[in-house]
């Protein structure tokens, strides 16, 4: 975390250290349990960086939103590409309709990946959304504490969307706010060993199953499980 108390003081940082490699979820809580004044965190990746000024107004506008804040995310420094960074809650439809999946492949611009991914969703303009991407979240500090942080089941990716249902779940405003840019490599930090963060993603795709999914997702989970894996090999192959 960063502290400055003066605009002009040099900035106070301090980085927490663990013993291994404890997941992106536990990783996070740890670091956001340290003692500190802060009413609100700013979750940034490794793999991403502030590409706009940040002043003392933009951040009280964003603290205006007392709940869960993405930020407007680009893949590219030049702005060109943006990341989908808010989206709906992932369905049954979102395994063959999701940024990667089968159907969008073969139909890129199908309404239900559009759906899902927030395609239409103004991106000069602040939404009420189900969930944003962790890579560049702005949150309350006491909303993230009264919700205990990410989930610590899962190891590397979907605790964000993981998030989003336990905030709906407890009435907190989840939203898109476009006062910050930000630039993220896309899979930045996994792509020395791909193949393990996209099996932590798989695993992240099961429990959120099994977490979200109710009574009819119980039924179809035998189904659920074998296309998760199937998907997994498919890409591997």
């Amino acid at each position: 975390w960063i502290q400055n108390t003066k605009p002009d003081s040099p900035l106070r940082v301090k980085v927490v250290g663990n013993g291994k490699n404890l997941g992106f979820s536990a990783a996070v809580n740890r670091a956001a349990e340290e003692p500190g004044p802060w009413s609100h965190l700013l979750l940034l990746n490794p793999d991403a960086w502030l590409a706009s000024p940040v002043d003392a107004a933009t951040l009280n506008a964003l603290a205006k939103n007392e709940g869960i804040s993405g930020l407007r995310v680009y893949d590219d420094q030049a702005k060109t590409r943006r990341q989908h960074s808010a989206r709906k809650f992932p369905s049954m439809m979102a395994s063959i309709a999701n940024r990667e999946g089968l159907l969008t492949r073969l139909w890129p611009n199908n309404p239900w990946t559009r759906r899902y991914l927030g395609a239409d969703l103004n991106p000069d303009t602040a939404h009420s959304v189900d969930w944003v991407s962790g890579c560049a979240l702005w949150v309350n500090r006491a909303h993230w504490e009264r919700l205990k942080g990410f989930d610590e089941s899962y190891f590397l990716y979907v605790e964000d969307v993981d998030l989003g249902q336990k905030a709906a779940r407890a009435r907190i405003p989840v939203r898109y706010e476009p006062l910050i840019d930000v630039i993220h490599e896309p899979r930045g930090s996994s792509k020395k060993a791909p193949w393990k963060a996209d099996f932590h993603h798989h695993v992240g795709m099961w429990i959120y199953h099994v977490k979200w999914s109710g009574p009819l997702g119980w039924f179809l989970g035998p189904l659920v499980f074998v296309g998760i894996w199937a998907r997994y090999l498919l890409r591997r192959l």
